[in-house]
């Protein structure tokens, strides 16, 4: 302010009367300004200013505005003004404020730069006031969206879906069920005719399948019922080719040439021997051949095969075993999920042992028990859609459609706190919610994943299921995006972030018409508005980037780009969806490749563990099935399927990896308890009388809303809970599917069948576990291998998009190394490659920490840090995709007329392959010594591979590691050093530690070698000196072109690299840095 020196001379006199004042002003501390004597004070805590304003009187007098708290600097509409000593700085700051507060009738003539500055403290404390409540109202916001919250009322949704779904399931069993508790209509079935008695009989198999094929929605109940009829057509088409393709050779199975025989054992029963495998008992007490002695046994009846009735109409047996055999490996190796490999298997090796069986005729009649068990399944799984139809349809799309609008609403609360990312309390806020959109996004998949079942791209459904398909690839990206978007907020600085919000105010009408557009489409409504909107503040956004870009700080020009480009993406995403009408133009080989998609079978076969799996399994099931079909004299009968029917309920539960004996007692336990549970209460309850029916009723719904609640809800559970409600439901239906009458007796057939099941069932879980015991794959191989290979593909991302090279993805290993490890195809890795090997490293680890194996236990902490750092380089790799994917396809397109840029990217490149390959090398010396510790000898001169670098890296000196040569190399690059710094690359021999490259690679004959000159300086710089070097020097180049957006400003698009590869590098320095610690 104007202060005349007269009224300066006056005021000195007071000021020892303002001390107190001036004191509660400045609390005891003031920096005072004196435009006249053009002195200023500072003092050595926090400065305060004073200013002044016209009073609001209207006397234009002036008056004490306001106290500026700012420290160490002044504003910068205030002139720097030169130090005085302390007493006389406080006397001239006593009688400024004297001044202005006494001498209201002096003269004041303010001038125009002071109502300017007036003009613009009040618009300040305006648009303060106004951010100040909008930040409130997003606080709000995005409290209700927190993942706390949006984790409790998901539980709670979810635990009222699975109560009300288990009801609705439950009293639908109870229905289907009504011709065994309505006994009279039952009875009347089967006296109709034998067909009739058939069904009667298969429908406890009827329910069962109704067990085994319900879902959570009618979509994935579909797919249960559509891949379990697929694989029981298959078994079914094997077993009527082994009955029909050799006419009369097989036909009718072994039933149609059987042998009556007497029993030895004294029963007065006849009992039927087998041509095709004359036994020696039946296991259970008959008889065919009697010996005195155990070597006399053993001589005729060994593995209970009566050796000399053996002639050549055993050879059937042998066709039998082949065809068996073969199918069992084609359908594993296949790749078929759950249901095509439960009831395929299950059903082949029931008919098998049926057709081979000489007691039962199933196949010299029409219709056969395989046409009749077939039409029952089909029957189960028509009930389960008709479940989920009636009384009102329980479909994924609908449920898929909420949970989009769901999201879209968290998108658009995230997008309108966009501007005030940098606040902590937001940016805090914003991490919670990102945290639960993360499980929205999982649910979003699920539920669309069974939306395809229920239209499979015919009719209109499918356009809707498409287009949701289409926002979910959106919502992935913007998940990524906006997570990057406030990691890049949480660093700038509270003056970065007011700056954003004075230089570029458009941003914030950006992110609210992004949000705008967002709400729009979840509600149905037109979009062209706000798509205008968009287009607007885009407009303003370019106006005022152009005219403020030049002062804007790097990490400010950083979230405008991200935010840019996420708004844009948006934009076009919202426009496409708007004019795209998702018709469907698949063919039928497209139609093919989707079901064969969506019953994921290439994702099966892609499994290193997969054909081990698929040899095991058969191996094991045929070994059953043989024991099952000879049987174990006086513990299992002959011709049980039990045995092979329990290691296929297994297998097909089974994922192929690890060792399974967690797994297989939990099948081993389901099964039996199912068994006993169903046989038990069905003896007792299945009564033809009305109190005996009701009983049966009431349990029968009871358990069936127990078991589908917990099968529901828990994943846990499910695995033990499903088998016990499916053979229990099958195993309190009858014999013959009729109720005994009230005072017939438990027949002695039912007891022993019921102890020779649960005996077969054991026996086939002891046998699978020791086959497992010997030939299981390891997890910890497996998840030793997949982190190798997901190294590898990183390397490859990142020198795609750094020099446009994609070198082996394994190149840091040796020969002898990369040849132990399985490597699928990665000579052209994606970033969905990257992300399955995530996804399959995160389901492998808790699996090797079960698993008993020598040596220390499996380092589940280094895994966990490792699949950590993948995914945040994975999610680095995305934003660059995606504020490239329109533009350029590496950083080397984007410098195609800066030709000095190209050395630099490339001396990049060396740099981050370096950084995987000491991780590489690290990792796999790791592996070798199976996860001990290991120390380097430090007399041991010519020890210079894992041991030392982690001993540099612990020993905190491996930033400061210089990259030259080794010193044999120093005198032979003496005069290339002197001109310019240059390392040898080969693209041949990149995986060659980089300190020996320049030496190795100079003498290399016959290989394509590059340059790299970096700028000469004195001495050798460090990795780390090296990095920031190169990273200065993109910097440079990023100023020569400048655009009239983030996404299109050069400087912009080069901070955002820089940005990134910083933070690649120091995930890279992480897994590093965890490997040496556990090394």
């Amino acid at each position: 302010a104007a202060v005349t020196p007269a009224a300066a001379t006056a005021a000195a006199a007071a000021a020892a009367a303002t001390t107190a004042e001036a004191g509660q002003l400045g609390g005891g501390h003031c920096a005072a300004m004196d435009q006249y004597s053009g002195q200023s004070h500072d003092l050595p805590k926090e400065s305060f200013i004073v200013t002044t304003s016209l009073s609001p009187s209207g006397d234009d007098k002036p008056q004490l505005a306001k106290v500026i708290r700012k420290k160490k600097t002044a504003p910068k509409h205030l002139p720097a003004l030169r130090p005085n000593n302390w007493t006389s700085g406080y006397l001239a700051d006593q009688a400024l404020i004297s001044s202005m507060e006494s001498s209201k009738d002096s003269a004041y003539v303010p001038t125009a730069e002071t109502q300017r500055r007036s003009s613009e403290d009040e618009e300040d404390e305006e648009q303060q006031d106004i951010d100040d409540r909008a930040k409130t109202d997003v606080l709000l916001t995005l409290d209700q969206h927190s993942c706390s919250r949006k984790t409790s009322a998901r539980l709670k949704r979810r635990y009222k879906f699975n109560v009300w779904l288990a009801c609705r399931l439950a009293t639908w069993v109870l229905i289907f069920a009504l011709p065994l508790v309505g006994y009279p209509v039952g009875n009347r079935i089967r006296r109709w005719s034998k067909r009739g008695a058939k069904y009667m009989s298969g429908y406890g198999l009827a329910l069962s399948n109704f067990c085994w094929l319900f879902g959570p929605s009618l979509g994935l109940s579909v797919r249960y019922a559509v891949e379990s009829l697929c694989g029981q057509l298959l078994a079914l088409a094997n077993i009527m080719f082994i009955n029909w393709a050799f006419t009369k050779y097989l036909t009718g199975g072994a039933y149609s040439t059987r042998i009556e025989m007497v029993d030895l054992a004294g029963g007065t029963d006849p009992i039927w021997q087998s041509s095709w495998l004359p036994l020696c008992n039946l296991g259970n007490g008959p008889r065919f051949v009697t010996t005195n002695t155990t070597a006399d046994f053993m001589k005729q009846c060994g593995f209970n095969i009566h050796w000399e009735s053996v002639e050549v109409e055993s050879f059937k047996t042998v066709v039998v075993l082949v065809n068996l055999t073969v199918f069992v490996f084609c359908l594993l190796w296949a790749g078929f999920g759950l249901c095509p490999r439960l009831y395929g298997l299950c059903y082949l090796l029931y008919w098998t042992m049926l057709f081979v069986n000489p007691i039962e005729d199933g196949f010299t009649t029409s219709p056969s028990i395989p046409w009749i068990q077939s039409i029952m399944t089909g029957i189960g799984g028509c009930l389960i859609i008709f479940a989920h139809i009636f009384p009102f349809p329980n479909t994924a799309l609908s449920k898929a459609d909420a949970r989009c609008a769901e999201l879209l609403e968290s998108f658009s609360v995230l997008f309108e706190a966009m501007p005030f990312a940098a606040e902590e309390d937001v940016n805090l806020k914003m991490q919670s919610t990102l945290e639960a959109a993360q499980v929205q996004v999982a649910d979003f998949a699920e539920e669309l994943q069974g939306a395809w079942w229920e239209d499979m791209e015919f009719g209109a459904r499918s356009c809707k299921r498409r287009k949701l398909r289409a926002m979910l690839e959106l919502m992935k990206q913007l998940r990524n995006n906006i997570a990057i978007s406030v990691g890049v907020a949480q660093g700038l600085s509270t003056k970065e972030s007011h700056q954003v919000r004075r230089c570029v105010p458009s941003v914030h009408v950006l992110c609210s018409c992004a949000a705008s557009a967002i709400r729009a489409e979840v509600e149905g409504e037109g979009v062209n508005q706000s798509l205008f909107d968009m287009g607007e503040a885009t407009a303003d956004l370019q106006r005022e980037f152009t005219q403020s870009r030049d002062s804007l700080s790097p990490r400010v020009l950083v979230f405008l780009l991200v935010v840019n480009s996420v708004t844009s993406n948006i934009y076009n995403a919202i426009k496409y969806s708007a004019s795209n009408s998702y018709r469907n133009s698949l063919g039928l080989c497209g139609w093919l490749s989707k079901l064969s998609e969506h019953m994921e079978l290439q994702q099966t076969r892609s499994n290193p563990a997969h054909m081990r799996f698929v040899a095991r399994s058969t191996v094991v099931i045929m070994l059953a099935f043989i024991f099952g079909w000879i049987g174990l004299e006086r513990a299992i009968n002959a011709y049980q399927s039990e045995s092979a029917t329990t290691i296929s309920i297994v297998v097909a539960n089974s994922t192929g990896v690890g060792f399974s004996l967690g797994l297989i007692l939990k099948r081993l336990n389901s099964a039996v308890i199912g068994i006993v549970i169903g046989q038990a209460v069905g003896q007792v309850l299945a009564v033809q009388t009305e109190f005996h029916a009701t009983l049966f009723s009431l349990f029968l719904w009871l358990f069936s809303a127990t078991c589908i609640f917990l099968i529901l809800h828990s994943k846990d559970y499910a695995a033990i809970t499903h088998p016990v409600f499916a053979i229990g439901v099958a195993g309190l239906v009858p014999a013959g599917g009729i109720f005994r009458e009230y005072n017939a007796s438990v027949s002695a057939e039912a007891n022993d069948t019921l102890a020779s099941t649960v005996k077969a069932a054991v026996f086939g879980g002891i046998l699978m576990l020791l086959a497992d015991s010997i030939f299981s794959t390891s997890a910890r191989q497996l998840a030793q291998a997949r982190v190798t290979v997901a190294l590898g593909r990183c390397w490859a991302l990142v020198s795609r998009r750094v020099d446009h090279g994609c070198q082996d993805a394994l190149s840091f290993l040796t020969p002898g190394q990369s040849s132990r490890i399985f490597i699928p195809d990665s000579a052209m890795p994606s970033l969905a490659d990257l992300m399955a090997d995530i996804d399959e490293l995160q389901r492998l680890v808790p699996e090797a920490v079960t698993e008993p194996a020598k040596g220390i236990h499996f380092p589940v902490a280094l895994f966990e840090q490792l699949v950590a750092s993948l995914q945040s380089i994975f999610l680095q790799l995305e934003t660059l995709d995606l504020v490239f994917s329109d533009q350029h396809q590496s950083f080397k397109s984007l410098f195609e007329d800066a030709p000095e840029a190209e050395h630099t990217l490339r001396y990049l490149g060396v740099v981050l392959h370096k950084r995987l390959s000491d991780g590489a090398v690290l990792l796999s010396d790791l592996f070798d010594r199976n996860f001990h510790r290991d120390v380097a000898d430090p007399l041991d001169e010519s020890d210079s591979g894992a041991a030392r670098l982690r001993e540099e890296i612990l020993a905190k000196t491996y930033a400061g590691r210089p990259i030259s040569p080794s010193p044999k190399a120093k005198g032979r690059r003496t005069s290339i050093a002197r001109a310019a710094t240059v390392i040898a690359v080969s693209t041949k021999s990149a995986g060659l530690r980089l300190k020996h490259l320049c030496s190795c690679c100079k003498h290399r004959k016959g290989h394509a070698q590059m340059a790299v000159p970096l700028s000469p300086t004195k001495g050798n710089h460090n990795l780390e000196e090296e990095f920031q070097q190169l990273l200065h020097e993109l910097r440079a180049l990023g100023c020569h072109e400048r655009g009239e957006l983030p996404k299109s400003d050069r400087l912009s698009q080069v901070e955002l690299i820089v940005y990134l590869l910083e933070k690649i590098d120091s995930h890279m320095q992480i897994m590093n840095s965890a490997i040496a610690e556990q090394g």
